[in-house]
């Protein structure tokens, strides 16, 4: 008994179902016109698509119906209006906190194309300091060193 015999009885069972199958569903679509079974066929194919794409997505289902829930309860008059106001003040008190330059400074965007002298590189770190007090020890400060050497 070589291999594709033993398949041949799995083949019949399969073609079996089939037959079957194919009989059931005629059997309850025989009542129904044309334009029905091809109506509640594409109705059936675009929600079992839509349903695939809910369901299985990069974020969670868990996660994406918490956002929608939030979502929804920040639509809720006052509570929207106090998240807003709560948003604004942080967003405050960060500007607040920001050191901002003096008038007449400009930020350094661009290396210049002459090196500075050191007594030029002095005078811009007096200019600076002059801004405020920076907590550099805490990691309050961000920037780019570049040595050419």
């Amino acid at each position: 008994m070589d291999y594709w015999s033993a398949l041949e009885v799995y083949r019949e069972m399969v073609l079996l179902y089939l037959h079957q199958g194919r009989r059931q569903i005629n059997t309850h679509c025989s009542d129904l016109e044309p334009w029905q079974i091809i109506g509640a066929s594409v109705i059936t194919t675009l929600g079992a698509v839509w349903i695939k794409g809910f369901l299985f997505q990069q974020e969670s289902l868990l996660s994406r119906i918490k956002k929608l829930c939030f979502r929804l309860i920040r639509k809720i008059p006052f509570v929207g209006a106090t998240i807003q106001t709560q948003l604004n003040k942080a967003l405050d008190d960060m500007s607040a906190s920001l050191c901002t330059l003096k008038e007449g400074m400009s930020y350094t965007k661009q290396l210049p194309s002459i090196g500075l002298s050191q007594s030029q590189v002095l005078d811009k770190i007096r200019e600076y300091e002059t801004l405020s007090e920076v907590k550099w020890e805490n990691g309050c400060v961000s920037g780019t060193v570049y040595w050419g050497g």
